[in-house]
């Protein structure tokens, strides 16, 4: 059989059973199988099911991978979006669109902490749109605002998603985490400026939130000190080089297991928070290594199939510019999102697309940060939108549709952030380069 064919044949294959509701990862085994063994024999592809799996999860650089998700974990457990949510709030309720504004700083903050998108947007849905809609807010606006400002999580350190792009691709991790600060200042500032100008245009669709005291905002201050510390000891042990990324995830997880356990302490809170706190850290972690082995075995299918050498060889004869080849590569990601979660479409499509946009001269750290802006939108895009049925899981009084239109105007952002940092390279790439 032409291996193109089958290539196509075992993508259509892929699509058939996701739909049918088979999980990605052993959507992406089974067809990665099945192909190796037309396209070569069975007893090849029953060799490369003994040798695969173990080259996939036997990477050192996967240690962080548990370590930041249960730093995640550890913040939301600990309340932590709580307490940045308060904070933002003292300071900046009273001015029109305070409380909008004040979400959006929160979402920043506990991203600065979490590294998970769905974490952030569902922690911040529990605090975030009871308090808006108590003020007066649309609740299409104030869910919108929630479900887009948890993607925030997915650029600022510790970012699970750079983590994975790292180690699929080889860029340096240390050096994609630190490319996520200025981006993901750019999202919340223009976040917070599409709010600001709402609150203007429409009062009644985001009043105004109660003034408080200097008192009672300096009061506030120590709620977010947890996070700062957590967030400091990332960027400085990655920026100074004090210590490898690895080191800092694991010192970054221990100071959080700490905090949290003098936050349970003093506020008396279930231990049984805790311990659902390294439960779900397992099961995520599982799911990643799992996903890792489906696309490492269709992945490698798709290599004896001579795909990524059909593709450079494409691209190479192509007439259309570089700068034409990414944007259609990037756009990809939009129907992508559509369908699948984001570490799926890492693990299925950067072995391929990487060396292709890295072959044009692109930096793969700049790809890296393009890459997770598109993800951001598949976050909130029907009729998966990850992040939308995150938040619809903690406000379930609100439609899921009214949420998807809440999140229409925070879209239109995202893409002129996109085309800013498309335009602007060195928006990802000055702090990364800085870093020793």
């Amino acid at each position: 059989m032409d291996p193109m064919l089958l290539v196509i044949l075992m993508t259509a294959l892929v699509l058939v059973l996701l739909a049918l509701g088979m999980p990605v990862a052993f959507s992406l085994a089974a067809c990665g199988i099945i192909g190796m063994a037309f396209l070569k024999s069975l007893g090849m592809a029953v060799s490369t099911l003994e040798i695969v799996p173990l080259q996939k999860i036997a990477s050192y650089f996967l240690v962080m991978v548990p370590m930041f998700i249960l730093m995640g974990q550890l913040a939301y457990a600990a309340d932590l979006s709580k307490d940045a949510y308060n904070v933002g709030n003292k300071w900046l309720g009273q001015f029109p669109g305070g409380l909008g504004i004040a979400t959006v700083a929160a979402s920043a903050l506990f991203g600065a902490c979490s590294g998970s998108t769905t974490a952030a947007a569902a922690a911040l849905g529990k605090v975030c749109v009871p308090e808006m809609r108590k003020f007066g807010y649309d609740p299409k606006l104030a869910a919108g605002l929630v479900a887009s400002a948890g993607t925030i999580a997915n650029l600022i350190p510790p970012s699970i998603g750079f983590v994975v792009y790292g180690i699929l691709t080889g860029e340096s991790i240390g050096k994609l985490l630190i490319s996520g600060i200025v981006p993901g200042i750019l999202t919340a500032v223009v976040f917070a400026l599409v709010i600001f100008l709402i609150a203007l245009k429409a009062p009644h669709l985001a009043p105004r939130g109660a003034a408080a005291s200097w008192k009672e905002r300096l009061a506030s201050l120590p709620g977010i000190l947890p996070i700062l510390l957590l967030f400091g000891i990332i960027i400085v042990g990655i920026y100074t080089g004090i210590a490898t990324s690895i080191e800092i995830a694991g010192v970054g997880a221990f100071a959080a297991f700490v905090m949290a356990l003098i936050i349970f302490l003093r506020r008396h809170s279930s231990w049984n928070r805790l311990r659902d706190s390294f439960q779900e850290t397992v099961s995520s972690t599982a799911m990643i290594f799992t996903l890792f082995i489906g696309a490492g075995l269709f992945s490698y299918f798709l290599t004896l199939a001579g795909l990524p050498f059909r593709i450079q060889q494409a691209v190479a004869s192509t007439s259309l510019p570089p700068i034409a080849i990414l944007l259609l590569v990037l756009l990809m990601y939009v129907p992508l999102g559509m369908f699948l979660d984001p570490m799926s479409m890492l693990v299925l499509t950067i072995p391929i697309v990487y060396p292709t946009l890295v072959g044009l001269g692109y930096s793969g750290i700049w790809l890296g940060v393009l890459i997770m802006k598109l993800i951001e939108i598949g976050m909130l895009t029907p009729p998966v939108g990850l992040n939308v049925f995150a938040l619809k899981a903690v406000v379930p009084d609100i439609p899921l549709e009214d949420i998807f239109r809440g999140t229409s105007l925070f879209l239109t952002a995202e893409a002129v952030i996109v085309t800013i940092l498309i335009a602007l390279p060195q928006l990802s790439l000055w702090l990364p380069n800085a870093v020793k």
